[in-house]
C-alpha cells in the first residue's frame, strides 16, 4: 500500500502535536469533489483551522496523509474523544439534489452533474434523497488504511456497523462513523456500501 505523505501535508497549526493512546478511526467525507477542502482547511481560520482529518483517500483509491495519525485534530470537536481517534475523509460530495427538468443533479455549492443510475443511491435520510457513490477503489483503499492502523496503533479492528448516531459512540472501540457522533451530519452517507466494508475487516 503506497501512502502519500508529502502532496498534501499540512503545517502544524492545522492540528494538534500531541500524542494519546488511540482507540477509535472515525471516517468521514469531504463534501467537495476533488481535494479542494485540502485548500479550505489551509486558509479556514487565518490558517489555523484544525477541524483536519489525517488521510484523504481519493475517488481513484490515492491515500494522502496530512499529519502523522499519532496527532490529532477537532474533526469531532465537541466531543473529548478527539485526541483518541484518527480521523479519515474520503473525498465524496455527499447529497445531490435532483433536476428532473434538466436531468441534472447539484450539489450544495451548486455544481451539477449528469450521473448514471450507478453513480447514484436514492435513499431518505436526514432530509436528504439522493447521494453520491463511494467508488470501490476507495473502499478498497480504505479498508487497507484501516487494517494498517489498527495494527500500527493496536485499535480493535471492528467496524460500529452503521450510520445511526449512537450517544454512546465514545466508548466504542473500533472503527465508526462521524454519522455516529452527530446527528446532523450526513457522513459517511446511506450511499457507503456497508456490507462489504464490513466483511474486509
Amino acid at each position: 500500500m503506497v501512502i502519500d505523505k508529502e502532496t498534501y501535508k499540512l503545517p502544524n497549526k492545522n492540528y494538534h502535536k500531541q500524542e494519546y493512546t488511540k482507540k477509535q478511526i472515525v471516517i468521514g467525507h469531504t463534501g467537495r469533489k476533488e481535494m479542494f477542502h485540502y485548500s479550505a482547511w489551509k486558509n479556514r481560520h487565518n490558517g489555523e483551522y484544525k477541524k483536519t482529518t489525517a488521510y484523504t483517500i481519493d475517488k481513484d483509491g490515492t491515500i494522502y496523509e496530512h499529519y502523522d495519525p499519532k496527532y490529532y485534530s477537532d474533526f469531532i470537536p465537541l466531543h473529548d474523544m478527539a485526541p483518541f481517534t484518527i480521523p479519515i475523509t474520503l473525498t465524496n460530495v455527499g447529497w445531490v439534489k435532483k433536476d428532473d427538468i434538466n436531468d441534472r443533479y447539484y450539489d450544495w455549492l451548486g455544481h451539477n452533474y449528469i450521473l448514471e443510475g450507478n453513480d447514484i443511491v436514492t435513499k431518505k435520510w436526514r432530509n436528504k434523497e439522493h447521494w453520491m457513490k463511494y467508488p470501490s477503489k476507495q473502499l478498497i483503499s480504505l479498508k487497507n488504511l484501516t487494517d494498517k492502523l489498527c495494527n500500527d496503533f493496536e485499535i480493535k479492528n471492528d467496524c460500529i456497523g452503521h450510520t445511526i448516531f449512537n450517544e454512546d459512540v465514545d466508548i466504542y472501540e473500533g472503527i465508526t462513523f462521524k454519522s455516529n457522533y452527530y446527528q446532523e451530519a450526513t457522513d459517511i452517507s446511506p450511499a457507503f456500501n456497508m456490507d462489504l466494508f464490513k466483511t474486509k475487516v
